[in-house]
């Protein structure tokens, strides 16, 4: 059907260019094959298609002719599906970047590491709130926009800062502490499992190679030697877990490679038959999710590779798994201590670097580990954390010299006016304790007095 309408603009160009008065003439002399576009031509939109013939039709018709379909078109080019769930996701941007269309930069970057300080931030948060609480503080606090009197607002208060207690809160260092522990933890678990291979002879690295050799002299091993992925390994496990993730990876393999032949040309579809196992272990991962690590331990592993003794390495699928999930498992133990510290023993509501750093501690000293050990983690914490708070100053500087002295001006007040709000919520803080302590005292008086009075009635009788 396409190749009617090119032989008709092409007898219609040769007509113009001949003779444009015989146009119609011709026309009508065209053999039955073209009567349909013929009459078409001779209809009001005959002019419109003249014009039309004035153009390169011809050879673009032809052009067109000898396209294969859209479809074939995008089997000869298909999307890498892994490339979206490989690239490292930017979980720092801010919804101003997106729309400025500024370059977003990487916190991981910036302290060059490889595991994401807002996914562990996603984490901690998860270990130390509860989403129920929340939500019922945010209904308190709407609840408190409509109070109708102070004796109802006054209650609203005070059962938001009852519940607030028992989250608990986390400084902007907090996770930036966090995802430092846990770039030094992975990237010595590769490296040993690495070396592990390396010395079985193997090329590619399993999760046996964590648990061969003497994993206990590692800096990293107080922090990570009673989780449970660690804990619960045994090599029969092992193999069955391998076992049903190359079943699963196989299926969405097939399943991809359906969907991708069902929309290519025959001689497409062989192409792609020849290259079906032509997929190193190594990139033959199934999706992952956004909360798990998966990305970040290919990133450490990477890191690792530059080195020259692991460059030809390579790392099962199972084994990112599995130090994914030693992260994730960290993270929560982590939380888990932190929490203890910080409202049981601090009695304060807000976990910082230094909770982090103390966790730390207490878990490779309760290891035995020497204090030179213990300070090379702390140091590179603190290492890190004097880049980030770097990088903070820095941004602000930009921003600053970026404005007006309208602007400055307005930023200063801005900050009076916050610093000013923050006094007053400390001062009212500081009063309801006091009133707290009053009643408490007027209590205590109260039993004082009536003890007395027993007494004093005790030696009456």
């Amino acid at each position: 059907m396409s190749a009617k309408p090119a032989s008709v603009n092409l007898k219609t160009t040769a007509a113009k260019t001949a003779a444009p008065a015989a146009k119609a003439t011709k026309t009508a002399a065209a053999p039955p094959k073209g009567d349909a576009a013929a009459e078409t031509v001779t209809k009001p939109v005959a002019a419109k298609t003249a014009e039309t013939a004035t153009k390169p039709v011809a050879a673009k018709a032809a052009e067109t002719a000898t396209k294969p379909p859209k479809a074939a078109a995008k089997a000869k080019a298909p999307v890498d599906e892994n490339i979206k769930a490989k690239a490292p996701v930017d979980e720092n941007a801010t919804a101003d970047d997106v729309e400025s269309g500024k370059k977003r930069v990487q916190m991981a970057t910036v302290l060059n590491i490889n595991i994401s300080q807002a996914r562990c931030q996603t984490h901690l948060k998860q270990n130390l709130g509860s989403e129920e609480i929340a939500e019922e503080i945010a209904k308190l606090r709407h609840d408190l926009k409509g109070a109708k009197d102070q004796k109802q607002a006054e209650a609203l208060k005070a059962k938001i800062a009852e519940l607030s207690k028992k989250n608990v809160r986390i400084s902007s260092s907090t996770p930036i502490a966090a995802a430092v522990v846990m770039d030094g933890l992975i990237t010595e678990l590769v490296r040993y499992a690495m070396d592990q291979a390396i010395a079985s002879d193997r090329k590619i690295v399993e999760v046996a190679h964590v648990h061969e050799g003497n994993p206990s002299s590692l800096v990293y091993y107080p922090i990570f030697n009673k989780l449970p992925a660690y804990v619960n390994y045994s090599p029969e496990n092992e193999d069955e877990l391998h076992k049903k993730q190359a079943a699963a990876n196989k299926a969405v393999k097939e399943a991809r490679e359906a969907k991708k032949n069902a929309a290519a040309p025959p001689a497409q579809k062989k192409a792609n038959g020849a290259d079906e196992h032509a997929v190193s272990e190594e990139d033959d991962e199934d999706e992952h999710t956004k909360t798990s690590f998966i990305t970040y331990v290919d990133n450490a592993l990477q890191s690792v590779k530059k080195d020259e003794a692991y460059a030809t390495m390579r790392i099962s699928s199972r084994m990112r798994e599995y130090l994914s999930d030693l992260i994730v498992e960290g993270l929560k133990r982590m939380a888990m201590l932190c929490r203890i510290l910080v409202q049981e023993v601090m009695d304060v509501r807000t976990m910082n670097a230094e909770h982090i750093k103390a966790v730390i501690r207490l878990l490779m000293a309760d290891e035995g580990r020497a204090e030179e050990q213990i300070d090379e983690v702390k140091k590179r914490i603190d290492e890190k954390l004097e880049v980030y708070h770097a990088y903070l100053q820095s941004e602000l500087d930009k921003k600053a010299e970026a404005m007006s002295e309208e602007e400055k001006a307005q930023l200063a007040s801005q900050k009076v006016e916050a610093e000013k709000a923050r006094k007053i919520r400390t001062m009212e803080a500081a009063k309801t304790k006091a009133q707290e302590a009053m009643k408490q005292a007027d209590e205590i008086a109260k039993e004082i007095a009536n003890g007395g009075a027993a007494v004093k009635n005790g030696h009456k009788a």
